[in-house]
């Protein structure tokens, strides 16, 4: 199926305008292209402007020397109402100097008159409207850019801020909460908590009951070796090192590389971890039950419970948690 091209030639001598369609519709033409063409004529400036007022074309064919309109000012005037559709100047003019200064204005080629025939315009035509699309997307692009940097909000220089209650003075001299002067000066968008200081202060009973709480399931980020391996005594039971990566008395989250893959099937089966604490010697082993595993660039993290711990491996880990929290 062939595309249909409307062009919109504005040139007011008979024999130029002739010679030209002739290019467009001649033999050579035909067997090279799969394109359709359909041309519109309007001999001077402003009955093509009229045309374009009411009617949409893909590419205009300008010339620079029209009764009502000449030189520059008329591509001026057509660029100027014209900003969605590309243009070329057809000219017997062989001026470099005009040339320039109308693909300044915002022409998107330049062709003598004398020096084309039927292919290179056709070519001209398809490469005006290819570069006209294009240089549009790009400025639509770099628009959409300006306007999402214009958003970015970013605070710089002094800040005035209350030494005692830390409010802020804002440009109209009026104090604020911190969380309300960055709210408006920037795209934070604030949730609330407390910090410890302020909940042994605010709330000394919730506080000391949270204390009291971490001292029966403390836990602790950690990076210790470990070796890990499953209960499981066929050819398909795992040992493989890791590292632990946050341990409790509830349960481990370990870290294996890649060439250690966790298939579903393993999660049924539990699994032992032994490691060594620091400043201690003695191996902990403790038995545990996957409750999920997650692939990504660092390897396999595995979360697990506590299941079957002996009292003695229980009691050192117990005492190691215990201890730094201190």
């Amino acid at each position: 199926m062939s595309i249909i091209l409307k062009i919109l030639l504005v040139e007011d001598n008979i024999h130029d305008a002739a010679l030209i369609k002739e290019m467009i519709y001649e033999d050579k033409v035909k067997e090279t292209d799969d394109v359709r063409y359909e041309m519109v004529h309007r001999k001077t400036c402003e009955d093509a402007l009229s045309y374009l007022a009411e009617s949409k074309v893909d590419v205009i064919l300008l010339d620079l020397s029209l009764p009502d309109s000449s030189g520059l000012d008329t591509v001026k005037k057509m660029v100027e109402q014209e900003k969605n559709t590309p243009i070329i100047v057809l000219t017997g003019l062989d001026d470099e100097e005009i040339a320039i200064k109308a693909m300044q204005v915002g022409v998107q080629d330049y062709l003598s008159k004398n020096r084309i025939n039927g292919i290179l315009l056709i070519r001209s035509l398809k490469y005006a409207i290819e570069r006209f699309h294009t240089l549009a997307e790009k400025e639509r692009l770099i628009k959409e850019l300006k306007e999402a940097l214009d958003n970015v909000k970013t605070l710089s220089g002094l800040l005035p801020i209350c030494a005692s209650c830390k409010n802020i003075r804002s440009d109209d001299g009026y104090w604020m909460q911190v969380e309300s002067y960055l709210a408006d000066h920037s795209d934070l968008i604030f949730t609330h908590s407390i910090c410890p200081s302020c909940a042994k202060e605010l709330y000394p009973e919730y506080y000391k009951k949270m204390e009291e709480e971490k001292r029966h399931y403390p836990r602790k980020k950690v990076s210790l070796s470990a070796l890990i391996g499953t209960t499981e005594s066929d050819s398909k039971a795992l040992l493989q090192t890791g590292l632990i990566l946050d341990i409790s008395l509830c349960g481990v989250q370990i870290l294996m590389p890649d060439a250690c893959k966790m298939e579903e099937d393993r999660m049924r089966c539990n699994i032992s971890i032994t490691f060594t604490l620091p400043n201690n010697e003695t191996p902990v082993t403790i038995e545990c039950l996957p409750r999920y595993v997650l692939h990504s660039n660092s390897g396999t993290h595995v979360g697990a419970s506590l299941v079957d711990t002996d009292i003695e491996s229980y009691k050192t880990l117990q005492k190691y948690l215990i201890n730094s929290l201190a």
